[in-house]
């Protein structure tokens, strides 16, 4: 198919068809281009590139800023203890010492071999190839200042020390953001040109970190606690300061269940760093507001409303005891960890709880106090309201209350962990080996050595190599799975694992609500592609528009505050709260102010953000049942491009389009705008520009649409696009052919064969689809694709195609359909004391195998040889610590798989930086399909190959075509695939017309007009055809279904599957086969298998395979207790319970059982057998 002209067919027009371009409409070309252009600038993987660069241009600094200051004083740096002046009048000499981190530098990834003083760059491809850890180095300067008094009254000395580009640490550099060598460059570096990066190399392998959901910060959210009967309702929010690094702190209040001992419903505050309740008039209090009146003042906005005041009428009377604000820190005081001491110091902490922990988004200084009180009593009215049925409980799995953390926020906290853990190591060891004299120091000296203690480069590789995002490695707490090895087995596994989120709950949970399908992830997750089983709905992925903001930083906010100043937006406690016509304005969830006008502010804001004024991902959410408009600027949160109308008519025409090729122009010239889950529930948006003509109708849906789709078929993900006709097909099978599209054969790289990577298949004769969606040309599917146009035919024939059997074309088998080759790549490492070379008997002991002939001298592989299972492909010796004169080597050779065979393909040998040589040696197998293998349409249909006919015995139609495929008739009307027909009849007038058949979803595509084209071509205008026989050579009676269809073969083949063995290795323990298929072990006979022979009645069967040739053995029993006895060598035998009188018996039993009575011995328990 490599010279098919695409073109568009009358019937292949676009759901945007009855578009009247003389109306300066967008026609579908239009649309696409669009869509074109988005991805052109912005590709499938920028939101984790922008994820990181950010991490690297602002947060780093940030967190060495907040955490990189050391204050010393002279009674820090004196380890002797100070001894007594004779003269107390005598002055003693005082200093202090402050160290801080200063600017930051990076340094790009070099190789600097060991020994050697030159170093050369280092590029992803050499990483993946010398185990390498492809990272940039982490330079800071530090400043150190030293402040001397000699006397009381003399001015201090201050001495400054300066130290430039002091190593921190290496970061790991994600391939293809702007810190790689491979950002802008024109060389290819043997990289695969379609290779989208967005991951890392950790020790030569690809990891890629998951973006993983969490709740949204600063933002209250009011529910009901239905699996806590104590509680009614909750108002939580997870404060976070804007600092990188800081964990988020929860503050709860509580409206309490009534009771029959207790029937009132007072309002209590759980607080952070406290285990007990507060009452929430104690709280007030203590934050300094003590009158009744004032505290209803902040939280009821409308002293008439009765209802309202009788809610917190408990709580007034359960706080009426306390009425002054160093009482109520006392009461705090108490219940907090500190509980016991003296009354100042429960009083200080209690302040200090309110200060740094309470809301610390809002402040963590004194004057912040009032913040935090208006917004405890926001927090406290949105929950009465909620209690009252006014306002609904807001639903915890909207995706506006949820955001995702990707690789950016997920290493600024750990760097943030493993920097103050590497700065208080320094300080200790500054404090231990400075003494009075400070001069002495090498501050680089101390670094290095607080750097090997805390290790922040090993902590970053062990985090992203391993997936347990925890640097100090200890048990519980910690995130697993937030990295992942990258999938190579398909390029469409690639692109779906960068895209993939997690929500990190437990997979065992049986919580149902989290794992739905939720009305707000339209648009933002792929509604079909979620793996089955335990992970379902809790794994998922971005559809191919979403993007994802990053934190926009103080800057943004400022610009933001300086607008609202400019519309007079008035401070909230300068006004009186009791005017119903207020509307509360937030900013990242922190209270700005209030306004009597908010149209106006919206208006504006919205205006400035399609200008670009403000940056075009900031969200503006106005709800006016609330009266309140949030306005947020932080990272994580999920966004989309969507068309903008006014006045139900399109801003963007077809001329915008034909004049604009770069996607920042539509943004700023106000034709599109980005759009998240909370914005969007306030718009009215259309899904085509037929439903916009339709608004200006009588009956119309709705005549004020603010927005428009670009295309219904961008709201799938990666693997859902690649499936024709989705819309037609029952929704389980997109899901399955979502897993099984990454599972298929294909081209997974342009550079595969200068890769060495672990496993991996290539599929000899790949071609692109004859039926394909406009959403893969982004996708790159045509380039690497991973599947072959196959003519299937639907029929019984000779029913070896059963269930889901299929019946191949073994003569399209031999001329190479579905042939691929399977790449292993086997590696060793040599230290010291170790030699790669051939081992024998003149200096080793106990060689494991003697045929050498597959390796060179230097003991690596020989190109060209064929191996298979056990053969030795690399050969080792490793010097023996035993032998004192140390001559005598082991053989620690490297052999091949056991069951796998093949030739060798390439071999590499190589140095690590630390000298260590590394060698790599690849085989090849051909691997042909055969009985057992598993293949699959792009609809689900999926089955194993259950039958191979040669073409002579195929049936063939009236101009000789012979089916590669025969699939079963009854897969189709359970399963309901109707996509698949569709694409059965489209690819058939595609190949005979010479063009690509369109089937993206969503468009106006019919059958009739699929069917009226393929009449006209002179065949039957469904598809059916005329059948021959070809073993008899009579007609077949029915007509079958016959046409091009795109089959995938899958990595499940019975070449890595099959098992079976006659003898092998015994577990010595219990002297039965080991397990599993790599170690040669044996196949399980289960309790079920046991049942079915007993069924069959067929004894002696069970006695031969269970006993006689499994773990036979023989033990003596006595007769008298039925205990085991004792037998030794000589036959001489005794019985420690019955002595002289015992008489014995031999019998024979599984030596398993054997063991499970001696088992019950060692437990004092007696089994006795009775022989009879």
């Amino acid at each position: 198919m490599t010279g098919v002209q695409t073109c568009a067919l009358p019937i292949y027009q676009a759901y945007y068809q009855d578009a009247d371009l003389n109306d300066n409409q967008l026609s579908q070309n239009d649309i696409w281009k669009i869509a074109s252009c988005f991805f052109a600038t912005n590709g499938l993987v920028t939101q984790q590139l922008r994820s990181y660069e950010s991490l690297i241009d602002s947060q780093i600094d940030s967190i060495i800023a907040d955490n990189g200051e050391i204050e010393f004083k002279s009674k820090d740096l004196d380890t002797e203890k100070v001894r007594e002046l004779d003269n107390p009048n005598e002055y003693t000499p005082t200093s202090r010492v402050f160290i801080k981190f200063g600017d930051v530098s990076l340094v790009q990834p070099i190789c600097k071999e060991a020994g050697q003083n030159e170093s050369s760059m280092m590029f992803p491809q050499t990483a993946r190839l010398r185990q390498l850890t492809y990272a940039i180095t982490l330079c800071c300067d530090i400043h150190t200042t030293i402040l001397t008094m000699d006397s009381a009254e003399s001015e201090p000395n201050e001495e400054n020390f300066s130290d430039s580009n002091v190593q921190l640490a290496k970061i790991p550099i994600m391939v293809r953001s702007k810190y790689c060598r491979l950002f802008d460059s024109e060389s290819d570096l043997n990289e695969c040109e379609f290779d989208p990066g967005g991951y890392f190399i950790i020790k030569g392998s690809e990891k890629v970190i998951i973006g993983q959901e969490h709740m949204v910060i600063n933002k209250p959210i009011v529910y009901s606690r239905k699996s806590l009967p104590k509680y009614d309702y909750v108002a939580e929010i997870r404060s976070q300061p804007l600092i990188c690094g800081n964990i988020s702190q929860k503050f709860q209040l509580a409206l309490l269940a009534p009771t029959s001992t207790n029937p009132n419903r007072p309002i209590h505050a759980k607080l952070p760093k406290m285990e007990k309740e507060v009452p929430l008039m104690i709280l007030f209090r203590a934050f300094g507001v003590v009158s009744d009146k004032d505290i209803l003042s902040h939280i009821c906005y409308d002293y008439e409303d009765s209802e309202f005041m009788d809610m917190l009428r408990a709580s007034i009377e359960e706080s009426s005891s306390i009425h002054d604000e160093n009482i109520a820190l006392g009461y705090i005081g108490n219940r907090s960890s500190v509980a016991g001491v003296e009354k100042e110091r429960r009083a200080k902490k209690a302040r200090e709880i309110l200060d740094q922990y309470v809301l610390p988004h809002l402040g963590q200084r004194e004057r912040d106090i009032t913040k935090k009180v208006y917004y405890i009593g926001y927090m406290t009215h949105q929950l009465i309201q909620t209690a009252l049925r006014r306002r609904d409980e807001d639903d915890r799995d909207h995706y506006s209350n949820k955001r995702l953390d990707l690789a950016g926020p997920l290493i600024a906290s750990l760097f943030a962990n493993l920097f103050r853990s590497m700065r208080d190591t320094l300080r200790k060891n500054i404090k231990k080996s400075a003494k009075a004299d400070f001069h002495n120091i090498n501050i680089p000296n101390q670094i290095n050595e607080s750097e090997k203690s805390t290790n922040i480069t090993k902590g970053l590789e062990y985090c992203i190599a391993t997936g347990n995002w925890n640097a100090r490695r200890e048990v519980g707490g910690a995130k697993v799975g937030v990295s992942q090895a990258l999938n190579r087995l398909t390029y469409m596994a690639t692109l779906s694992n960068l895209r993939r989120t997690n929500t990190p709950i437990g997979k065992d949970a049986k919580l149902t609500r989290p794992r739905y399908l939720h009305n707000t992830h339209w648009g933002y997750i792929c509604p079909v592609e979620t793996p089955e089983g335990q992970a379902c709905g809790l794994v998922k992925n971005l559809a191919l528009l979403t993007a994802i903001t990053v934190d926009r930083g103080e800057e943004e906010v400022s610009k933001i505050h300086e607008m609202l100043d400019e519309l007079d937006v008035k401070d909230f406690d300068k006004v009186n709260m009791q005017n119903k016509n207020l509307t509360k304005i937030f900013i990242n969830g922190a209270w700005y102010g209030v306004s009597m006008d908010p149209d106006t502010i919206v208006e504006f804001l919205i205006d400035r953000r399609r200008k670009l004024e403000i940056a075009c991902d900031v969200s503006i959410v106005h709800s006016i049942a609330d009266q309140e408009i949030f306005i947020w600027c932080d990272g994580g949160r999920v966004s989309r491009p969507l068309l903008i109308v006014k006045d139900n008519r399109l801003v963007v025409n077809h001329e915008d389009v034909n004049e604009i090729q770069v996607w920042q122009d539509y943004l700023s010239n106000g034709l599109i705008e980005y759009l998240d889950v909370d914005e969007e529930e306030n718009q009215m948006i259309a899904m085509t520009q037929k439903k916009l003509r339709k608004a200006f109708s009588e009956h119309a849906y709705s005549k004020t649409y603010t927005h428009c789709e670009i295309h219904p078929a961008l709201v799938l993900g990666v693997c859902g696009s690649i499936i024709p006709f989705p819309d037609h097909n029952q929704s389980p099978r997109n899901t399955y052919q979502c897993a099984m599209g990454k599972q298929a054969l294909g081209l997974y790289s342009t550079n595969f064969q200068v890769r060495m990577d672990s496993s991996s298949h290539v599929l000899w004769y790949p071609q692109k689809p004859l039926v394909t969606t406009r959403s893969m040309q982004y996708l790159h599917f045509k380039e690497l694709p991973a599947g072959i146009n196959c003519c299937v035919a639907i029929a019984c024939y000779t029913g070896y195609n059963q269930e889901d059997s299929l019946m191949l074309n073994q003569s399209s088998i031999d001329r190479g359909l579905f042939r691929s080759f399977y790449y292993r790549t086997y590696k060793d490492t040599a230290t010291d004391g170790q030699q790669f070379r051939i081992p024998t008997t003149d200096f080793c002991r106990q060689i494991r195998n003697e045929d050498h002939s597959h390796i060179d001298e230097d003991g690596i592989a020989i190109v060209g040889k064929h191996v298979t299972g056990e053969d030795i492909i690399i050969g080792k010796t490793v010097q023996d610590r035993s032998d004192i004169s140390g001559n005598t080597c082991k053989d620690e050779s490297t052999e091949i798989r056991l069951g796998e065979k093949g030739i060798i393909d390439q071999v590499m040998r190589s140095k690590k930086l630390n000298g260590d040589d590394l060698v790599k040696v690849r085989s090849r197998a051909v691997r042909i399909p055969r009985i057992g293998d598993k293949f699959s349409s792009r609809h689900g249909q999926k089955g194993v190959c259950g039958m191979t006919y040669r073409q002579e015995d195929m049936p063939f139609t009236r101009e000789g075509i012979v089916p590669d495929i025969i699939m079963n008739p009854h897969a189709i009307p359970s399963r309901m695939t109707i996509g698949q027909l569709m694409e059965c009849l489209l690819g058939k007038v595609a190949a005979l017309k010479g063009i690509e058949g369109d089937a993206t979803p969503f468009s106006t595509v019919k059958v009739e007009e699929i069917a009226t084209e393929l009449q006209s071509l002179g065949y039957e205008r469904y598809g059916n055809e005329i059948f021959t026989n070809g073993r008899t050579g009579k007609r077949l009676r029915a007509k079958l279904f016959f046409g091009p269809t795109y089959y995938q073969r899958l990595k499940h083949m019975v070449l890595d599957k099959v098992h079976g063995r006659a003898h092998g290795p015994k577990n010595q323990l219990l002297r039965q086969p080991l397990e599993g298929r790599s170690r040669n072990g044996g196949l399980r006979f289960g309790e079920m298998e046991r049942d079915c022979l007993i069924a069959h009645g067929v004894s002696g069967l069970i006695r031969d395979r269970l006993l006689e040739n499994s773990d036979l053995y023989s033990v003596c029993i006595c007769k008298k207790c039925g205990l085991i006895a004792i037998e030794n060598p000589d036959k001489i035998r005794q019985c420690k319970c019955c002595k002289e009188k015992a008489e014995f018996a031999t019998v024979e039993m599984p030596y398993a059982f054997k063991l499970v009575l001696q088992e019950l011995m060692s437990m004092c328990i007696a089994p006795r057998l009775s022989l009879e």
